[in-house]
């Protein structure tokens, strides 16, 4: 695995301009700076518009591989985009837990972005997409550290997809449980 690459800080703390990753690399935000995401401020979301970068996943079209305990009201998919710290999905026990994205209309996408549980992380991890209609195909394995804080990974160009899903082959928990406390995905709508 390379070493992360760190973005040029701004005097805000924020990116100016996030310089490119290496295809699949993570990227660490130290745990001050996790708070400002992408969605969050006016100021970084106006950077990424400008960039015509920004977040593209739809809370209401996902779908998960499982639930801790089939506990939906405190566990469920419906925190993996809430933005809120004090949530999160947690999947149940089992090997190649997966999230799967349904985009609104076509995108490229171009990042990646998970806050993982430490103990709770995909060891081992492959990002899938398809069009409309398609089968889904590999894009990229990935594999993130295992750490609490926001993790980013370059997804490489060319990559146009109405679906996404991204599979946790592998977990740094005994029993393959993942615990998300964020998940966002970036890229451009497509007309």
């Amino acid at each position: 695995m390379t070493p992360p690459v760190e973005d040029a800080k701004g005097t805000d703390g924020l990116s100016d301009k996030p310089r490119p990753l290496a295809p699949m690399t993570v990227q660490q935000v130290s745990t001050e700076h996790a708070l400002k995401l992408p969605a969050r401020t006016p100021k970084s979301r106006d950077l990424l518009e400008s960039d015509k970068s920004r977040c593209i996943a739809d809370s209401e079209m996902q779908r998960v591989s499982s639930v801790l305990n089939r506990d939906v009201k405190q566990f469920g998919k419906k925190f993996l985009f809430d933005h809120n710290e004090e949530t999160c999905w947690n999947s149940d026990q089992g090997s190649s837990q997966w999230v799967m994205l349904e985009f609104p209309q076509t995108a490229k996408l171009t990042e990646l972005q998970l806050q993982f549980q430490g103990g709770f992380t995909g060891r081992t991890c492959r990002l899938e997409g398809s069009r409309k209609g398609a089968s889904l195909v590999k894009i990229a394995d990935f594999y993130p550290e295992d750490t609490n804080r926001l993790q980013r990974f370059s997804i490489p160009e060319e990559s146009i997809a109405d679906k996404l899903k991204i599979i946790f082959e592998k977990s740094t928990d005994f029993f393959g449980r993942i615990i998300i406390y964020h998940l966002d995905v970036l890229g451009e709508r497509m007309l």
